[in-house]
């Protein structure tokens, strides 16, 4: 929690306040794969799943960031009136939030 509110406290003005208007939310959690989807060589195997369908779901995962970020970018998460929240394999850990006030 404290790493997401830290990356967005930096991506924002330092005179920053947390804002009341309605919010659309877009939020990509890129998760690395186990080792266990490489080949030898490096290579994902071709039994290796596409989507990561394990542990946390996404739905967790997007709760944590609504809570880190509330009071930071936003006032209350309840502003929040469309999300589009996807999980997938990356070659890194790494999650991209998209704030649009409207």
């Amino acid at each position: 929690m404290a790493m997401v509110q830290d990356a967005a406290r930096s991506a924002l003005p330092a005179d920053w306040v947390p804002r009341s208007e309605p919010i659309r939310l877009f939020i990509v959690f890129r998760l690395r794969r186990p080792k266990a989807h490489y080949t030898t060589r490096g290579a994902v195997k071709s039994s290796a799943p596409a989507h990561p369908t394990v542990k946390p779901d996404l739905t967790k995962l997007l709760r944590a960031v609504e809570d880190a970020l509330t009071g930071v970018v936003w006032r209350d998460d309840s502003q929040i009136i469309h999300q589009a929240v996807t999980k997938e394999y990356a070659d890194a850990d790494m999650t991209s939030v998209v704030v649009e006030f409207l």
